[in-house]
Formats: C-alpha cells, sequence, structure tokens
C-alpha cells in the first residue's frame, strides 16, 4: 500500500513539475519521506520545505523562502479577552464542567444588619442534589450560618466566605464532588 501511494505521489510530482514544494499532511516524519520523494523527482533539495507548525514561507518575486514563525496553538478566549485566558479561568472551567456550579443569592438588611429573606439556591450540573429535600437542608444551614455571622459586625467577604464554605462541605458530603460556589450578596438600605 505504501509503494502505491509513493508512485501515486511521484506521477502527480512529475505531471506538475513544481519549482518548489511543501508537503501539507501527515506526520513529521511522512512529510520528510514525501519531500524526499520530490527531490528524487526534480525538485531540488533546497527548494523543498518541511515546516513545523507555525513555520511561514515568504513568497515574494518568484522565489519561495522559509519566513518567521508565528505563536501557534490552542487559544482560549473568553469574552473579549484575545489573549487568551489565565490558568485560574481554565481551572475554574474545569470545575464547572465536571462538578458544576451553585449560585447562592442572599438579601440583608445593611441598617439592621439583619437577614432579610431565606437565601435563594440555584444548582447547575451538580449531581444527585437536585432533590427539593436536599436544596431545602441547604438552604437552612446556609441561613443559620449568616444569622449567625450577622450577630457581628462582618464584612460581605466574610459572608461569602460562609456561604461557600457551608454550601461547599454540604455538597461535598452529599455528591463528593466541589462544585464552584458563587455567592450573591443583596442590600436594602
Amino acid at each position: 500500500m505504501l509503494l502505491l501511494i509513493q508512485q501515486e505521489l511521484r506521477l502527480v510530482l512529475k505531471l506538475f513539475k513544481p519549482k518548489y514544494f511543501m508537503p501539507m499532511h501527515g506526520e513529521y516524519r511522512m512529510l520528510l519521506i514525501h519531500s524526499k520523494i520530490a527531490s528524487e523527482v526534480g525538485v531540488p533539495l533546497e527548494n523543498c520545505f518541511v515546516l513545523d507548525n507555525g513555520d511561514c514561507l515568504t513568497l515574494s518575486k518568484g522565489k519561495v523562502k522559509r519566513g518567521y514563525q508565528v505563536e501557534h496553538g490552542n487559544t482560549y478566549i473568553d469574552g473579549k479577552d484575545i489573549k487568551g485566558l489565565a490558568d485560574a479561568v481554565m481551572a475554574d472551567r474545569r470545575i464547572l464542567t465536571g462538578d458544576g456550579m451553585v449560585v447562592v443569592t442572599i438579601t440583608i438588611d445593611s441598617h439592621n444588619n439583619q437577614l432579610i429573606d431565606a437565601p435563594m439556591i440555584v444548582l447547575k450540573g451538580v449531581v444527585a442534589s437536585h432533590s427539593k429535600r436536599n436544596v431545602s437542608t441547604c438552604v437552612r444551614l446556609v441561613e443559620k450560618g449568616v444569622k449567625e455571622k450577622l450577630l457581628t459586625k462582618t464584612s460581605f467577604a466574610e459572608l461569602k466566605t460562609i456561604i461557600k464554605e457551608i454550601t461547599g462541605n454540604y455538597l461535598y458530603e452529599l455528591t463528593r464532588s466541589h462544585p464552584m460556589v458563587i455567592p450573591v450578596i443583596l442590600t436594602k438600605n
């Protein structure tokens, strides 16, 4: 089979008689073999180019030569950021893909330092935790923890930490996974 393919390549190269040659597809070793075949049928070896990803050829005034190298590989784009994603963002995406996410929203009266209503919990992609009983238990645990924290002077950062800890620990016990917990704090003045 390989000999047949090589014969076909020779035939095509003899028919087209290229002045320059660059194999385009295959493993590197295959590209080298293809280039060798081109040189065997008359393409000068210095006019055969085997390139790596990111290598460029420059075509100018009827001449072809090696050019510069461009950045290559996977580029992950987040919104309008064309530079790619930071490691932290990629790690977050892996968590979302594997373990899902939980949004916990609380509303507090900032003057009286009190929880106005029960927390609202929305689960996306969290396995085995969608039953109303499990969500209700999580709501009660978060509500209790937030109310205790509000008894003392506390910051939003501390409230978010408490929400993440309580929700994360409960869901880990339930599912043995670590979903991303996103606390949202709304205030009423």
